[in-house]
Protein backbone atom coordinates (compact mmCIF):
# COMPACT_ATOMS: atom_id res chain seq x y z
CA UNK A 1 0.00 0.00 0.00
CA UNK A 2 1.28 3.41 -0.57
CA UNK A 3 1.61 6.01 1.75
CA UNK A 4 -1.47 7.11 3.57
CA UNK A 5 -1.57 10.56 2.54
CA UNK A 6 -1.55 9.69 -0.82
CA UNK A 7 -3.99 6.86 -0.88
CA UNK A 8 -6.13 9.64 1.02
CA UNK A 9 -5.28 12.32 -1.75
CA UNK A 10 -6.24 9.61 -4.49
CA UNK A 11 -9.84 10.07 -2.60
CA UNK A 12 -10.27 13.19 -2.69
CA UNK A 13 -9.07 14.09 0.71
CA UNK A 14 -7.14 17.25 2.14
CA UNK A 15 -4.82 17.22 5.14
CA UNK A 16 -5.84 19.68 7.31
CA UNK A 17 -3.58 20.89 10.22
CA UNK A 18 -2.47 18.57 13.27
CA UNK A 19 -4.73 18.24 15.94
CA UNK A 20 -3.43 19.29 19.39
CA UNK A 21 -4.12 17.32 22.26
CA UNK A 22 -6.27 17.86 24.84
CA UNK A 23 -5.20 20.49 27.53
CA UNK A 24 -6.88 18.30 30.27
CA UNK A 25 -4.58 15.49 29.12
CA UNK A 26 -1.16 15.06 29.48
CA UNK A 27 1.55 12.34 27.33
CA UNK A 28 1.67 10.08 30.74
CA UNK A 29 -2.12 9.62 31.35
CA UNK A 30 -2.67 8.83 27.53
CA UNK A 31 0.18 6.37 27.28
CA UNK A 32 -1.00 4.70 30.36
CA UNK A 33 -4.48 4.60 28.82
CA UNK A 34 -2.88 3.46 25.74
CA UNK A 35 -5.00 5.59 23.44
CA UNK A 36 -3.14 9.56 21.96
CA UNK A 37 -5.47 12.44 21.44
CA UNK A 38 -6.15 13.24 17.51
CA UNK A 39 -3.05 13.69 15.37
CA UNK A 40 -4.44 13.80 11.70
CA UNK A 41 -7.22 15.52 10.02
CA UNK A 42 -8.07 15.12 6.51
CA UNK A 43 -11.53 16.17 5.02
CA UNK A 44 -13.49 16.27 1.76
CA UNK A 45 -16.30 18.49 1.09
CA UNK A 46 -19.32 16.51 -0.18
CA UNK A 47 -21.91 19.12 -0.29
CA UNK A 48 -22.51 22.32 0.21
CA UNK A 49 -22.52 22.27 4.10
CA UNK A 50 -21.79 18.54 4.15
CA UNK A 51 -18.07 17.25 4.74
CA UNK A 52 -16.41 13.82 5.20
CA UNK A 53 -13.86 13.82 7.92
CA UNK A 54 -11.32 11.35 9.19
CA UNK A 55 -8.96 11.64 12.40
CA UNK A 56 -6.00 9.47 12.86
CA UNK A 57 -4.81 9.06 16.50
CA UNK A 58 -1.72 7.33 17.94
CA UNK A 59 -1.94 4.39 19.82
CA UNK A 60 0.76 3.02 22.22
CA UNK A 61 0.79 -0.80 23.16
CA UNK A 62 2.84 -1.42 26.00
CA UNK A 63 4.40 -5.00 26.45
CA UNK A 64 4.51 -6.72 29.84
CA UNK A 65 7.57 -8.07 27.94
CA UNK A 66 11.17 -7.13 29.18
CA UNK A 67 14.20 -6.59 27.17
CA UNK A 68 16.91 -5.53 28.29
CA UNK A 69 15.62 -3.59 31.42
CA UNK A 70 13.04 -2.07 29.17
CA UNK A 71 9.63 -2.47 28.37
CA UNK A 72 8.67 -3.46 24.97
CA UNK A 73 6.50 -1.13 22.75
CA UNK A 74 4.80 0.09 19.63
CA UNK A 75 2.54 2.38 17.89
CA UNK A 76 -0.14 2.07 15.49
CA UNK A 77 -1.95 4.92 13.69
CA UNK A 78 -6.13 4.62 14.27
CA UNK A 79 -8.53 6.11 12.20
CA UNK A 80 -12.05 7.35 12.44
CA UNK A 81 -14.13 7.78 9.53
CA UNK A 82 -17.69 10.40 9.95
CA UNK A 83 -19.83 12.64 8.20
CA UNK A 84 -20.91 16.20 9.35
CA UNK A 85 -23.25 18.42 8.46
CA UNK A 86 -22.91 22.48 9.07
CA UNK A 87 -25.91 24.67 10.23
CA UNK A 88 -25.10 28.16 8.35
CA UNK A 89 -27.88 29.43 10.81
CA UNK A 90 -26.45 28.18 14.09
CA UNK A 91 -23.17 28.48 12.57
CA UNK A 92 -22.39 25.54 14.05
CA UNK A 93 -21.81 21.51 12.51
CA UNK A 94 -24.31 19.10 13.57
CA UNK A 95 -25.83 16.15 12.33
CA UNK A 96 -22.22 14.11 12.80
CA UNK A 97 -22.68 10.33 11.69
CA UNK A 98 -19.71 8.04 12.58
CA UNK A 99 -19.38 5.51 9.59
CA UNK A 100 -16.16 3.56 11.36
CA UNK A 101 -14.22 3.71 14.33
CA UNK A 102 -10.71 2.41 15.06
CA UNK A 103 -9.89 0.98 12.10
CA UNK A 104 -6.21 0.61 10.63
CA UNK A 105 -4.63 2.23 7.27
CA UNK A 106 -5.86 -0.64 5.08
CA UNK A 107 -8.96 -0.83 6.66
CA UNK A 108 -9.68 2.84 6.60
CA UNK A 109 -8.92 3.05 2.86
CA UNK A 110 -11.20 -0.14 2.22
CA UNK A 111 -13.95 1.44 3.79
CA UNK A 112 -13.40 4.99 2.06
CA UNK A 113 -13.25 3.33 -1.42
CA UNK A 114 -16.75 0.92 -0.70
CA UNK A 115 -18.20 4.38 0.52
CA UNK A 116 -17.21 6.41 -2.48
CA UNK A 117 -18.33 3.66 -5.04
CA UNK A 118 -21.70 3.78 -3.34
CA UNK A 119 -22.14 7.47 -3.43
CA UNK A 120 -21.21 7.75 -7.03
CA UNK A 121 -23.51 5.18 -7.77
CA UNK A 122 -26.55 6.84 -5.72
CA UNK A 123 -25.22 10.00 -7.50
CA UNK A 124 -25.38 11.85 -4.31
CA UNK A 125 -21.58 13.31 -4.56
CA UNK A 126 -20.08 14.91 -7.37
CA UNK A 127 -16.85 14.07 -8.54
Amino acid sequence: MKHIDEELKRLGFIKGATAKPYAKHNANELKQKGVGAYQLVYYRDIGEYTTLFIEGRLTIYESIIKKKDKYVSCSDMRYTFYKSTYNAKLNQMQNTKVYAEDLSARALINKLEGYIFYMKNEQKMHF
